[in-house]
């Protein structure tokens, strides 16, 4: 179709200068993906959004609409292989199959199979793509067939249960059934005010205060870095031998910006995942005297936070009625205002501190709070 080139991107990159300046109008195919990831400005504004709509509307202007084609491809990546990583593959396989890509699909398949790296998975999602182009029906088929067209649809038995498996390995088993007995006392309070209702409450609830449970401190990075899964996610996407660097502003080590006042992140080379190893196993003293980093102002703010939370929701089981049910909803929630870290984290505690104040003398009075007054901070 006499197109110079087709662009496949995310539609925030797609607007930058470099790749804007690269759309031929009327010429150049643009092959979208619709999957929204936090753009890097949320490390420190974490309620940034990005108006999907009009980045789409932008792109149709600039090379029309029969030359924007879009998908989810992160979407499809994760329902039909599980891996986000897939989701270029994807894009090209659709690319392909819109008459975008001037090369045989022979040859790609070739090129990806004399690559060498995850050849399977990345056949798989080459072909995924182009099906989503040809026949994306037949994806929705083949999801419901799966029984897998609804992920969302997670009991509260089954939230539990992956809560306690994730917290175990997190601290131990009896930090896992702190936080468990905790949301079970909430789930019975919950059914003796709305016997037949899902357990929206508790739902709420579990997923709030395993955020505050499972914060992402030293231990934690240390041990989801070194536990095994990273370096075979590594070895499975890469091939030969490679070199890592850690970009991190580890307490004591970091320098403060002198414009922002928030930590620098410095570069550190491999020397540090050996470190990181004995790290991770130094979780046993979490919370104790022994924690050289519970001390910091920020972990201790969050140890208060997680007491105050449970303190919260013991007072909710005894005194919840249909009448403030949907303000304990509010409350419950609010712990999903507490994103991002240091500074960042600390001026969502000041947010989450003024709701608190506002929504716990409503709870208390039993009033029901207005609809539009409840936010989705989860």
């Amino acid at each position: 179709e006499g197109a110079d080139a087709a662009i496949l991107c995310d539609g925030v990159a797609a607007l930058k200068p470099e790749a804007w300046q690269a759309l031929a109008p009327g010429r150049t195919h643009t092959v979208l993906n619709l999957h929204l990831a936090p753009p890097s400005e949320f490390t420190q504004d974490t309620e940034a959004v990005h108006d999907g709509k009009q980045v789409i509307a932008l792109l149709q202007e600039r090379v029309g609409s029969e030359h924007l084609h879009t998908l989810d491809a992160h979407g499809l990546a994760m329902q039909h292989q599980g891996d986000a990583i897939l989701s270029n593959m994807v894009m090209l396989g659709h690319a392909w199959q819109r008459g975008a890509i001037p090369v045989s699909a022979d040859a790609l398949e070739q090129a990806i199979t004399l690559n060498g790296v995850a050849v399977d998975a990345n056949l798989r999602a080459f072909r995924l793509g182009r099906l989503s182009a040809w026949r994306p029906d037949a994806l929705q088929e083949t999801l419901h067939a799966a029984g897998n067209d609804d992920l969302a649809a997670e009991t509260l038995g089954e939230i539990l249960a992956r809560h306690r498996k994730a917290l175990e390995a997190y601290q131990d088993s009896a930090y896992a059934q702190r936080h468990v007995q905790t949301i079970t006392r909430l789930s019975s309070a919950e059914r003796r005010v709305f016997p037949d209702r899902p357990p929206r409450l508790a739902i709420a609830a579990a997923r709030s205060l395993y955020r505050l449970m499972a914060i992402k401190d030293e231990y934690e990075v240390a041990r989801l870095y070194t536990d095994g899964r990273f370096r075979r996610q590594l070895e499975e996407q890469f091939e030969g031998p490679f070199t890592l660097s850690y970009h991190m502003a580890p307490p004591l080590l970091a320098r403060k910006d002198p414009h922002t006042g928030r930590p620098r992140k410095i570069t550190l080379g491999p020397w540090l995942e050996p470190v990181m190893r004995i790290l991770a196993q130094g979780r046993r003293v979490r919370g104790t005297p022994f924690d050289v980093f519970g001390w910091q102002r920020e972990r201790r703010m969050e140890r208060q936070v997680l007491r105050e939370f449970e303190a919260l929701l013991a007072d909710i089981c005894e005194q919840l009625t249909a009448d403030n049910h949907a303000t304990a909803l509010a409350l419950a929630e609010l712990p999903g205002m507490l994103r991002g870290f240091g500074p960042v984290k600390e001026a969502n505690l000041q947010r989450y501190n003024t709701e608190m104040a506002r929504l716990r003398p409503v709870f208390e009075k039993g009033r029901r709070v207005p609809t539009v007054l409840r936010r989705a901070h989860s």
